[in-house]
């Protein structure tokens, strides 16, 4: 399993809310796929950064989703994504 971590670079309040509601929209996509691993008691408490887990041959497709849903909420610029 890959982890994908996403870091919110920045720290005003309403893109803090644009954040949440940016990892609670990934976990609506992925929380019955059984090749991610997200958790929204981690998303829920993220402020600057949160992560999922993603299999190997998931991984690019994850990743364009990601980037995806990252477009959708204007925060491509406000986000750094590092996958370990």
């Amino acid at each position: 399993m890959k982890t994908v971590t996403i870091r919110h670079l920045a720290h005003y309040e309403t893109s803090v809310h644009k954040f949440l509601n940016f990892g609670e929209d990934l976990w609506c996509l992925w929380r019955d796929d059984k090749r991610v691993r997200i958790d929204l008691d981690e998303i829920d408490r993220a402020d600057t950064a949160f992560s999922f887990q993603v299999r190997g041959p998931m991984l690019r497709r994850a990743l364009k989703a990601l980037d995806d849903k990252r477009h959708e909420h204007f925060l491509y610029y406000e986000t750094e994504v590092t996958v370990t």
